[in-house]
């Protein structure tokens, strides 16, 4: 990717830090529903699902549905005048040869589409479709027991919640010690996505030593932005504390390595394709 596109990323994220707003947290808007194509349906990932639920938060969209100037006239619908593009990015696998061996490789292409929220746009409506409510002690069962291989999950009476490489254990307070079940299951994601790095699963800690500054950072984003997009998989309504604490660390991380929102969001969605079983390589649509 381009280095002024990832740093136009980046400073979309800093901004809403510097205001006090965890903006990984914005995948979704009040309706419940992820960021997702208005005419296939299909959800955004990694950090597209991260930018149009910025987006969204920012703008005051009610919608989640989002499609390009395009394909709305296609189907007789028209942008407002005046209205803005969100940017989104999308990778496409270019065959190529290694240029010291010679040898075929892949590597990842960036292209850019510009999309619009549905509430931008005359001639089509997003209706939230109904659902039940989400029963949290249940959805959280559903994603624990459908994770394939997963670390052992330990309980007890501490004021401590943290996964160890070392014997690949999940560490975790009573449920009953949590303020909310919301707040239980946050822990528990958070502490599921960081187990996806051990060796066994997506070695995910093999780049750098954990005891790195820059590797921690990472890491972390990594895990809150993972526990963000299960909450939503499952439809875990957030309930988590101000983490003002951290902000502070993760704006320096951030302006230090412009990139780096982009390499956490996409790890992050690894790890969450992995625990729920999703097919990688599924695509999603630029339109």
């Amino acid at each position: 990717m381009k280095k002024d596109m990832a740093q136009e990323i980046t400073d979309k994220f800093i901004a809403q830090l510097r205001e006090g707003t965890i903006p990984w947290r914005k995948g979704w808007t009040s309706s419940g529903f992820g960021q997702h194509n208005y005419y296939s349906r299909r959800p955004y990932r990694g950090i597209n699902s991260l930018l149009l639920g910025l987006e969204a938060q920012v703008k005051g969209y009610s919608s989640p549905a989002w499609t390009t100037y395009k394909k709305a006239a296609e189907h007789g619908a028209q942008v407002r005048k005046g209205e803005k593009a969100t940017r989104v990015v999308f990778w496409k696998m270019l065959d190529t040869e290694d240029r010291k061996t010679g040898e075929p490789v892949r590597i990842p292409l960036a292209r850019f589409y510009n999309v619009f929220n549905t509430d931008q746009i005359d001639g089509i409506e997003w209706v939230a479709p109904e659902r039940e409510p989400v029963e949290v002690r249940d959805a959280i069962k559903q994603v624990v027991a459908n994770y394939p291989n997963p670390p052992r999950i330990d309980h007890s009476v501490s004021d401590q919640a943290y996964y160890s490489p070392l014997v690949d254990s999940i560490t975790l307070p009573l449920l009953e010690q949590f303020d909310s079940e919301e707040r239980y299951a946050e822990t528990i994601m958070h502490e599921c996505t960081h187990s996806t790095g051990h060796k066994k699963r997506l070695d995910r800690f093999s780049d750098e030593p954990l005891g790195c500054r820059s590797s921690y950072a990472k890491e972390e984003l990594v895990a809150e932005i993972g526990a963000t997009m299960l909450m939503q998989h499952v439809g875990i309504e957030p309930d988590m504390p101000s983490m003002a604490n951290y902000v502070q660390g993760w704006l320096e991380a951030l302006s230090n390595d412009e990139s780096l929102i982009i390499k956490a969001a996409q790890a992050a969605q690894k790890s969450t394709d992995h625990i729920l079983g999703i097919d990688p390589t599924a695509k999603e649509e630029g339109a």
